[in-house]
């Protein structure tokens, strides 16, 4: 018989389902996904790793991270999901649809829910919507001013710059705690790279690889600075002056605290929103179709009077 659980309550299932995940994702013995996306899969985490056991089986996983957006005075949850996987002598059975609903029905009360995927048609018939913009980098200009480093080899005032630098971004971007910077030290799949001046403070950093996820891929940086892309591929939703080809962020679906989101974000004032979204602008109204409205927000194709920064979400937060 199948029951709903989660990591926390049934611990025993923690290794197969990452196997499951895996197998879904084909990874290699390389690579390892525990690693690749640690604070999704961390034990403080599991009670958010959702399992559909079928007898001592586990055929399903979706994975749930939440985070916060810091804009004037107010906080804004947003929850991703990730690590969606369905054993594969189970698909075809609907069993997805039941399990997602289940899932999406424990996050309620938040501004945005977030997942990356190809599968449009799929995640359409949850209200997800493809919106926000990556531009992808790449360069052939040599740069050398740039170091490996770690996170556990930086002095503590270098730790500082750091987190500094994540923090006073023209971008907005997801906090991120002193927790949230000691799991990303166990990240080992990712680099850290550093630029040091003469007085050995940190001026700039990126951040590139995650493991089979985003392998050469530069997915955070303090200062975005075109010399960054001679290391790998660089992802910013900002322009620079460089030969990109377009990217496509992810897949949005509006919450409950959207509306108010909205207002802070971009001062659009939204009347309703189901299929389409009525809403206020500039002393003006409109009525347009959620799918046109979202990236006319987020991008691509941003509606031009909006000069709200963009909203990134790193790689490293990423699921």
């Amino acid at each position: 018989s199948m029951k709903y659980s989660n990591l926390e309550k049934s611990p025993e299932f923690v290794e197969e389902t990452v196997k499951l995940i895996e197998n879904a994702f084909e990874y290699d013995k390389d690579h390892s996904f525990d690693k690749d996306f640690y604070p999704l899969v961390k034990t403080d985490n599991h009670k958010n790793c959702y399992i559909l056991i079928d007898g001592d089986e586990v055929i399903a996983h979706i994975g749930a991270l939440s985070r916060q957006i810091k804009l004037g005075n107010n906080l804004y949850s947003f929850t991703m999901f990730g690590g969606i996987a369905v054993s594969e002598k189970y698909r075809g059975q609907g069993l997805f649809k039941k399990h997602f609903s289940h899932v999406l029905e424990k996050f309620n009360g938040q501004a945005f829910y977030l997942l990356w995927s190809e599968k449009l048609d799929l995640y359409e018939k949850f209200n997800f919507y493809p919106c926000g913009k990556l531009n992808e980098y790449e360069s052939s200009a040599q740069d050398t001013s740039y170091k490996e480093s770690s996170l556990s080899s930086l002095s503590t005032k270098n730790l500082k710059q750091l987190y500094k630098l994540y923090e006073s971004t023209q971008e907005i971007r997801p906090l991120r705690s002193q927790e949230e910077w000691n799991d990303l030290s166990k990240m080992t799949s990712i680099q850290l790279y550093i630029k040091q001046n003469d007085q050995d403070e940190i001026e700039n950093y990126f951040l590139k690889n995650k493991g089979k996820d985003l392998t050469n891929i530069i997915h955070e940086y303090g200062i975005i600075d075109s010399k960054i892309s001679s290391y790998g591929k660089l992802w910013s939703p900002e322009e620079l002056q460089l030969n990109s080809i377009k990217l496509n962020a992810f897949l949005l679906h509006p919450g409950e605290n959207f509306i108010n989101f909205m207002n802070d974000y971009c001062h659009i004032e939204i009347k309703e929103i189901n299929e389409n979204v009525e809403f206020k602008f500039n002393k003006e109204e409109f009525q347009i179709s959620i799918k046109e409205f979202l990236p006319g927000v987020f991008g691509p194709g941003r509606f031009q009077e909006l000069q709200s920064p963009y909203i990134f979400i790193p790689g490293a937060i990423s699921i």
